[in-house]
């Protein structure tokens, strides 16, 4: 769909780290949050997330929480990595600058 619009998209995984790694606190587990890491669900041409077992749109509350029941686990960890904290960073306010500046700035 991006290629058809002619968008362009770049993805940085920083291996070994978990959500929220900018912060400065160090990692840990919420038991009480969800993951989503083994959920993949297909989007059709209307922008609808569709379950992946039914291909129903999730555009209920009900549906949501019926297909997010067969994949989403508990107790993700969060938190802080400061090697890849000072990286996206770095990157960020190197994409800002090349991209919202006027060039020469």
């Amino acid at each position: 769909m991006m290629k058809a619009t002619g968008s362009q998209i770049d993805i940085t995984v920083y291996p070994g780290v978990h959500h929220s790694f900018d912060r400065s606190a160090p990692p840990e587990i919420d038991e009480s949050g969800y993951s989503f890491t083994d959920c993949r669900f297909e989007m059709n041409s209307q922008g609808e997330v569709l379950m992946n077992f039914l291909n129903i749109p999730m555009t209920t509350p009900f549906r949501q929480k019926l297909a997010l029941s067969f994949c989403a686990g508990k107790g993700p960890t969060y938190g802080g990595n400061p090697v890849t904290r000072t990286a996206a960073f770095e990157f960020a306010r190197r994409f800002m600058g090349d991209q919202l500046l006027p060039s020469g700035e």
